[in-house]
């Protein structure tokens, strides 16, 4: 069996997390809090040396709760 190491990069304090999405053009993950009607992801500028230790996190306020996205949009 193989083994991983797994490392704690964000210290993110969300009620909700869910819905993940990975952007393959920008090569980002965004995730939703559901309760506090957050969007969440990096700033586009944390990945300028492509340095995970450095990574910023933005959100965004959303006007409604969201939810995943179905297939194909």
């Amino acid at each position: 069996m193989a083994q991983f190491e797994v490392r704690h990069m964000l210290d993110i304090k969300a009620d909700l997390g869910e819905a993940p999405l990975w952007s393959v053009e920008q090569g980002t993950l965004y995730w939703l809090d559901i309760y506090r009607r957050l969007l969440l992801g990096p700033t586009m500028t944390s990945f300028g040396g492509k340095d995970m230790s450095t990574l910023f996190i933005t959100s965004c306020r959303l006007e409604t709760v969201m939810g995943p996205l179905r297939r194909s949009g």
